[in-house]
């Protein structure tokens, strides 16, 4: 029994490159680079960069 079927990576994979900024959890939001996951002692912001 197959749960998952594999699908093809679609071309435009490549385009955008993820970035992971943790935060200290006191830091204020305008000093954050995008929206914010928050945790007990830290924020974690997920960003998407251009690739290049």
């Amino acid at each position: 029994m197959t749960l998952f079927s594999a699908l093809p990576w679609a071309p435009e994979r490549n385009q955008r490159t993820p970035s992971l900024i943790v935060y200290p959890a006191g830091t204020p939001d305008s000093e954050l680079a995008g929206r914010a996951i928050y945790k007990t002692h830290s924020r974690f912001v997920l960003t998407y960069d251009p690739a290049g």
